[in-house]
This record gives C-alpha cells, structure tokens and sequence, in this order.
C-alpha cells in the first residue's frame, strides 16, 4: 500500500457550505465508499465525510475500477445545489493522484456532531416529508443520494419493490422509495390536452369540472385532409429534387434545418426519428397545446422543453440564454408558471426517455420505452443519478425564473422520483426516440392514455411530419403539391 497522501485539510465542511453553483475550491480528498450501482462516493478530508454524485462523463472511472476504496482523487470541477434545506453535490471531473492508499483518519459524516439529540424525531418527520430521493441498496453508503446538512435519515422501504397502484394502472418502479402518503391516494387532474393524432382537442377535468371541447370535427375534418395529401404525395413520389431541400427552417433559441429527404426517411421510411426532428417535434407540441388552451380559454397545462436543456443540464453547462428561453415568463402568449407539468426529453446512454414533472402531485415520472419488469434493476441505474441531477437543475432554473412554482417546490410535500415500466412492450433501442415522442403526448399524469401499437405509431408518424412541417415560423421550402391545402 502506498504512502499517506496530503489531503486538503477543512474541504468537507468548506464544500458542505459553499454557495449553490459551480464549486470554486478544488480539495484532494480520499475516497471511504463507492458504488458502481448508483455512481455515489463517499470522499473524506480525513476529519469528515461527505457524499457526492459522479457525473455521466466520469461515471467510467468507477465502472472500470479506477476509482476504489482509498483512492486519492482531486476534485478539479464540481457543483453544489440545495434542495429543502438538502445538499446535492456532484462531482464533474476528477483526477486520480493515487490509486490504492491506506485509511487516512477515523472520519465522521459530516454535521453528524451538530444535530442536537432532542431533536432527533422532529429532524426525521421533516426529512420524510422534504424530498424523497432516497437510496438503500448499498452497504456503507447513507441512505439518501444526497448529502444533507443534518445527519442521514435511513428509510426502511426498498426502492426496488414494483407495485401495483390501488387503480390497477401498470406496473411502477420505484426508483427512490415512497415516504408519507400514498402519491396514488391522490386525486390527479384529469389533463387530455391532446393525442398522438395530433389532434385539436382539449379536455380538462379540475375540481369535477369539465372544460375545453373534446374535438371541433370541422377542424380536425380538414387537417386529416392535409395530412392525407401531405402523405400521398411522399408515398408517391420517390425521387424529387424537393427532397433535398430545408423542408424546415426554424429558429427558436437556435436555428434548426431539416432536409425534405430526413423528413421521409425519419417518419415515412421507419427510420428513428434524429435529434433535429425530436427538436422541432417539441416546438410543435408546444403550439398545439397553446391552440388547445386557447380554446378552452385555460391556462396552458403542459410546457415542452427543448431537449437542449436536458442535455446541456446533463453535463451541467450553464446557458443563461437558453434557460431564459425555455423558462422566461411568458412564450408565445402564455405563461410557463401556470403549467401542471414541464416535459423534456432525454438521451442517456444513445436511448431516449421521456421526464415529466408534475407540480400538482409534486412527482417525476419518468417513462422509458425500454422499461421491462425482467430490466427493473438495470432501469434504475441508468435512470438513478441523472434523473436527481436533472430534478436539482430543473429546481433551480424555476427558483430563479418562475417564483410561483418556487412556492411549490419548498412545499411540505414529497417530491415521488418513479419511473414507468411495460409502457412499450415492441420498443427497442434503435427506436426509442419515436416511442418517447409518442409516450410524451399519451402520458397523462398517471397513465399512458392509448398504448403504442403499431398502426398508431404509423399514425403518428404521419402526423408528426405534417406538423413540424406546418409549424408556425418555418421558413423552410415546402413541396407545393404536397401542401396544397393551407
């Protein structure tokens, strides 16, 4: 075993404290405990202990045993948040100075000497009720995945256990254990804003009450003929020179082409929808739902983010602009502070999943196409520290911009992180990018409203390519006859 290293003296308590944002100190620190499972450390300055996330670009280093017990590591970047009075810190590059090294001192978590004992009961009730991300699967690690500022409360309820709700809706991973009441004992709105069909309908159920019309036939009358035409001329045209034109030209927070020949191969051609069109898929969705609240003469209840965000969030980039973008408060005539839900797409590991925050049930639902009952475990840790990691991101960005859900999101309530399995049984990971698509409109809040079969996704297809074609501000050249109907 190699020599004792110098590790920096005072660094736990010093990060534990520091300002949210991006850290300024960069500590040598030892690691006491690692998990391959959910990629949290336990790092020691020799006096104290605290725990850290890894971030998805070091995650290798622990899967490929770089990182062990007594590892020496420098933290060179890394980020602090603070949720309900919780600290989540991750850790976004790290150096190795010595691989295996002796114990360095007899350290304890810190803040475990400072919680005063007639406080005990009180501090754990609070703790059920503040965030619910927490963990118990790996000796030696506490029992959340995020470091608080008080001592640990340990939760006895595994987070693997599936479960049926008390409706009979499918089956559910718990990725982080439910804690205080039943989330599913809950009265969820009822939100139909509208389908895979792409269609103008907007029904909203809140308090009994019924609002919005379930369909204008006239109008959904008239763009089935427009689809229709739209999808006769693809399918009978082959070779155009219209193909190789930007079919769309469009610049939100930035500009987005898509060629003619994408749009055929992508949604007629059954290839997997790219990046650009999930982007511009996103930006539609956002325009029918406003159509659909504009009819019903309600507050928008669903904001689409970019997948932008998840991404640049993902490796902790900060984009002042684009945040002010997506979360400024007001867009195109509506106010993202009224939304029930915020949904984004994400790409973890080259497969797409769909998140969706519910700020009325204080839940992230996280609905993955590849989630099986026989993947349950493997789900979960793909999911695990990117899904706090994007929660934490999330809150901030609404802490800063939107104050009428900051409220929400220091409520007494228990944020539920769960994610969704048997969603898409013909799902595969060449294709989960169409699947989340279609997932992100069905997904009502609690169920998937009509299960992806194969003539919806046709469908959907379908659909989708008339509209992001169609989508208000493209400057893109569309084939004339195929758009002959405006």
């Amino acid at each position: 075993m190699a020599a004792a290293a110098q590790l920096t003296p005072g660094a736990v308590a010093a990060i534990a404290e520091h300002v949210d944002g991006y850290g300024r100190l960069k500590p040598v620190l030892q690691v006491m405990d690692v998990s391959a499972r959910s990629m949290l450390m336990v790092l020691s300055d020799g006096v104290h202990t605290l725990q850290f996330t890894l971030a998805h670009a070091e995650e290798q280093r622990i899967t490929d045993g770089s990182i062990v017990k007594g590892t020496i590591v420098h933290l060179r970047e890394f980020t602090c948040n603070t949720i309900q009075h919780r600290r989540i810190i991750f850790i976004i590059k790290l150096g190795i100075l010595q691989s295996e090294c002796a114990i360095i001192g007899s350290p304890v978590p810190y803040g475990s000497m400072n919680v005063p004992s007639e406080q005990g009961p009180n501090v754990a009730a609070a703790a059920a009720q503040t965030y619910g991300a927490t963990y118990s699967g790996d000796p030696g690690l506490p029992e959340s995945s995020v470091a608080p500022r008080t001592s640990q409360v340990a939760n006895n309820q595994g987070p693997d256990a599936p479960a049926i709700d008390n409706v009979g809706l499918p089956t559910y991973i718990f990725l982080f254990p439910f804690t205080g009441r039943k989330n599913f004992e809950q009265n969820v709105p009822r939100l139909d804003c509208f389908d895979s069909s792409l269609a103008i309908r907007a029904t909203y159920t809140y308090n009994g009450h019924e609002t919005g019309s379930n369909e204008d036939s006239h109008e959904y009358d008239r763009n089935e003929k427009c689809r229709s035409i739209f999808s006769n001329w693809i399918d009978s045209t082959e070779n155009s020179y219209e193909y190789y034109r930007h079919w769309v030209i469009h610049e939100e927070h930035r500009k987005v082409c898509i060629q003619g020949l994408r749009v055929k191969n992508e949604l007629f051609r059954h290839l997997t929808p790219g990046e650009e069109v999930c982007e511009i898929a996103f930006r539609a969705f956002k325009r029918i739902e406003l159509q659909n609240s504009m009819k019903a003469r309600i507050h928008v209840r669903r904001h689409f983010v970019t997948i932008d965000w998840a991404r640049y969030a993902l490796v902790y980039k900060p984009d002042h602009e684009l945040w002010d973008d997506i979360f400024s408060s007001k867009w195109n005539g509506y106010d993202v502070a009224y939304c029930q839900m915020i949904i984004s797409l994400v790409e973890i590991q080259k497969t797409w999943s769909c998140y969706v925050w519910d700020f009325t049930a204080m839940r992230l639902t996280i609905v993955d196409p590849l989630a099986r009952e026989g993947n349950a475990e493997l789900i979960r840790r793909k999911h695990f520290s990117r899904a706090a990691g994007l929660h934490a991101h999330l809150i901030t960005c609404i802490d800063k911009r939107l104050p009428s859900h900051a409220k929400k999101t220091q409520a007494p309530l228990l944020w539920n992180f769960i994610c969704l399995t048997n969603v898409a049984q013909e799902a595969e990971s060449d294709n989960t990018a169409l699947y989340s698509l279609y997932l992100a409109l069905e997904f009502d809040g609690v169920q998937i409203r009509k299960p992806p079969t194969k003539d919806r996704l046709m469908d959907f297809r379908n659909s989708l390519a008339y509209h992001i074609v169609r989508i208000d501000g493209n400057t893109g050249y569309c084939p004339e006859k195929a758009m002959a109907i405006n």
